[in-house]
């Protein structure tokens, strides 16, 4: 990498080694990452605006883009006699990048030192970072000093070299600005530290040109010995009679040499001591600030409570005390053009009943006045416009103090249905309170929740859930409680559970027609191994509908081909459409002869209607929502529970809710290809005809009549059948 060695002289200075002052991403203590100011660009335009670099994770501090001024700032003045500086710099892109150091003797007016800009734009500067010193134009004495870069990543910033070893007290007095901030009573004292970082012994005297406002702890300091330091401190003094901004110059000489006398600047705030909130830190965790819209910083409010565009979220105060005609007081501010643009204001004794809402919508300052001696909450809303400087009602202190408000505890349900009843816990005393939730029908607890904190002024909405099995009709109500409310009820309510109307039986051709979400029976025969099933609505909607029906570890397809005899199916795992038939393989189907039941079912007259029928090539798939009686089903082909397929003979049936295949113009089918099977396995299937064991006229191969067919080969109405 290139070189440049510049060398910077400063004044003179105490003895110290190299310095690092960035190494890397890491930038010291005694440096501030951004805030340059007063510093002059190439182009002879004055900036008084940089931004922060980032330290990024590549071990370098750089800009978050090409086009912004980005700096580091020492916090004190520096003494750099016979000492260098070296940047590490590379360019961003080919164009190059500009350095600039500045300094100043007084930390607020700056000179430029240097301005790098031709040496960074060499043709290899971003693939590679510099060195860059400087050697010219350097004042004696102390400094602060501002690195500044532009389209620039910085990797090292090292002041070298040891300089002249120091012949006499060296006066350094840390922080030179004390920021008290606003205050509505005495400040607690801050410290300032003055250090002798040269040799011999010094004393100090300390004065201020404002001793009203502000109290030294003492008017000087003796026997500062070499590399040594003492302390004195500075209290600001609040007077509710002269409020508004207050400053004090601090000097603090040495004995030594008056003129190496150093600067200090105390500023503070006497803010009005009758205002309790300001917003200045924030808006207080206190205060329920509705989505966390409501904030301090919006444009054009500062300071300012304000939710900017977010009319519609709420601000409220805590629990608030007042006497009877006493004023609750406030700042409105508003920065909108439009009538929307307004402040809107309420107040309640228990957040349930409201007054009337009142709008502000100019600047002012507003009161609210208690009708009679009591607890309240103030809730706010704004568009473009904000709330400042309460006055007034004072917050009351903290208390145990919950209520139950609205419960919604329905006076219907359906057994196999979840039951879901709420209630909202309203926490009034300013507490946080941990509670227990529970749901009794009649005297039995059917659902619990615990360990539910509510936040101290604040409604908090508790859901429980049951899943009745059975009609009931009584009393249900929901009991909260805690260790510091007690136990708390909500009005009971005369409950209904019936059992549903909604039946979906194999055996019936009735189809009920659900308009909204209801719970079903369904009665349905599934067996281990190889089914059909059609439903009017979705079986995936919910993944429990085929859990339900047919157990765990289910697989469905859908017919996907058909070519040369051959029918294929490919699985579906995503969606299983209203309406629409599909071959299940279910290894773990259960028996439910009482039939199952399903939550949230709507199948609209829509889906009864539709076409069950999937066609592919000559084949098509097809279901029915109604039983299909001998001999409708003679011809046509089912699925065996081992895979197989089975034509229908003159005596064959199917249920509801099934589904069957035919083929256009008679063709016979003779294979059938499910995907994830292996081939061999249920390709190469014999018919299997299907057939009413208990037809009449039933012999065996050796003429035998026999009452009832079982496993084997018959001759049924002079045909010869499989029994399987």
């Amino acid at each position: 990498s290139l070189t440049l060695l510049l060398a910077l002289f400063l004044g003179t200075a105490e003895v110290k080694a190299d310095t690092v002052v960035v190494d890397g991403n890491s930038i010291s203590n005694e440096w501030t990452n951004g805030g340059a100011t007063g510093f002059t660009a190439s182009t002879g335009k004055v900036t008084s605006i940089s931004q922060a670099f980032s330290t990024n994770t590549d071990g370098q501090l750089s800009p978050a883009n090409n086009y912004t001024w980005y700096s580091i700032v020492s916090n004190e003045a520096i003494t750099m006699t016979e000492r260098t500086i070296e940047i590490g710099v590379m360019a961003r892109n080919n164009y190059g990048g500009e350095l600039i150091v500045t300094y100043s003797t007084d930390g607020t007016t700056y000179t430029n030192l240097a301005d790098i800009t031709t040496e960074i734009r060499s043709n290899d500067a971003t693939a590679n970072f510099q060195t860059i010193t400087i050697d010219k134009n350097i004042p004696t004495g102390d400094v602060y000093l501002q690195v500044i870069g532009k389209a620039i990543n910085i990797n090292s910033v090292v002041i070298t070299g040891d300089g002249p070893a120091a012949t006499a007290p060296i006066l350094n007095v840390s922080p030179t600005s004390l920021a008290f901030g606003s205050l509505r009573a005495n400040s607690e004292p801050m410290t300032v530290t003055v250090t002798n970082k040269g040799i011999g012994s010094m004393d100090v005297t300390i004065s201020s040109d404002n001793t009203t406002d502000f109290t030294l702890s003492t008017a000087s300091l003796t026997g500062i010995g070499a590399g040594e330091s003492k302390t004195f401190d500075v209290t600001f003094n609040y007077n509710a009679e002269s409020l508004g901004e207050k400053t004090a110059n601090i000097t603090v000489t040495p004995s030594y040499n008056a003129e190496d006398a150093k600067a200090i600047v105390a500023t503070a705030t006497a803010a009005n001591a009758a205002v309790w909130e300001d917003f200045e830190s924030g808006i207080p965790a206190t205060w329920y600030n509705e989505n966390d819209s409501w904030l301090n910083y919006v444009s054009g409010l500062s300071g300012y409570a304000s939710p900017g565009y977010n009319s519609n979220d709420v601000l409220r105060t805590p629990l608030l005390f007042a006497e009877k005609d006493e004023a609750l007081g406030f700042d409105v501010k508003i920065v909108g053009k439009y009538s929307s643009n307004v402040v809107k204001a309420k107040y309640s004794t228990d957040r349930v009943n409201w007054s009337e809402e009142v709008t502000y919508n100019t600047d002012g300052t507003y009161t609210i006045v208690a009708p009679a001696t009591g607890y309240y909450w103030v809730e706010f809303t704004a568009s473009q416009a904000g709330i400042d400087n309460i006055t007034g009602w004072k917050v009351a202190p903290a208390r145990h103090d919950t209520k139950l408000g609205t419960a919604t505890i329905p006076a219907t349900g359906t057994a196999h249905g979840t039951y879901t009843a709420s209630v909202v816990v309203q926490e009034l005393g300013g507490s946080d309170e941990t509670v227990t939730a529970e749901l009794y029908f009649g005297t039995e607890k059917v659902a619990e929740q615990t360990d539910i904190v509510i936040s101290g002024n604040s409604d908090k909405t508790i859901e429980l859930s049951y899943l009745p099995t059975e009609e009931f009709e009584g009393n249900v109500y929901i009991k909260v409680s805690g260790e510091n409310i007690g136990e708390l009820e909500a009005e009971p309510v005369n409950v209904t559970i019936s059992e549903t109307t909604y039946i979906f039986d194999e055996d019936s051709d009735v189809n009920p027609v659900i308009s909204s979400n209801s719970v079903v029976k369904v009665k349905y025969t599934a067996q281990k191994g190889w089914n059909t099933i059609v439903m009017p609505f979705s079986l995936t909607g919910s993944p429990a509908y085929m859990n339900t029906i047919f157990g765990e570890g289910w697989t469905a397809y859908a017919i996907d081909g058909y070519l040369s005899g051959e029918v294929s199916f490919k699985s579906t795992t995503t969606y299983m459409a209203p309406s629409t038939p599909y071959l299940v393989y279910a290894p773990n189907a259960e028996s439910h002869p009482d039939g199952v039941y399903l939550q949230s079912v709507t199948a609209g007259s829509y889906y009864w209607t539709k076409s069950t029928a999937v066609t592919k090539g000559d084949a098509t798939f097809k279901g029915t929502f109604k039983p299909i009686a001998a001999p409708d089903m003679e011809g046509k082909y089912g699925i065996t529970d081992e895979g197989k397929l089975a034509k229908g003979t003159n005596e064959a049936s199917i249920k509801a809710y099934h589904a069957y295949l035919e083929v256009a113009g008679g063709a016979e089918l003779s294979r059938i290809s499910i995907e994830g099977f292996e081939s061999g396995e249920l390709t190469d299937l014999n018919f299997v005809k299907m057939v009413d064991a208990n037809a009449k006229a039933i012999y065996t191969l050796s003429g035998q009549k026999v009452e009832k067919a079982k496993k084997g080969i018959y001759i049924v109405n002079g045909k010869k059948i499989v029994v399987r």
